[in-house]
């Protein structure tokens, strides 16, 4: 659960402040960003570790990412 909390004035001149509260179930959405870190993790590892050559290169030809493998084994 998230709590939200926020004190305001119904009228400028009212000295009596209202609390408005708000409460979300977030447990959904923090289930999926935990999945989405192991997933990420592992991928991660993957990517590193292989012995296989991953390069990424954007549109303009340029080299964005390559793995350790590449590092130690150039082409």
């Amino acid at each position: 659960m998230q709590l939200n909390a926020r004190s305001f004035h119904l009228a400028q001149d009212s000295s009596q402040p209202l609390i408005l509260v708000a409460i979300e179930d977030v447990t959904e959405q923090r289930t999926a960003l935990r999945k989405l870190y192991r997933s990420e993790t592992r991928y991660r590892r993957l990517v590193e570790e292989i012995n296989s050559l991953i390069i990424g290169i954007d549109t303009t030809g340029r080299m964005t990412f390559f793995n350790r493998f590449s590092e130690k084994n150039p082409f």
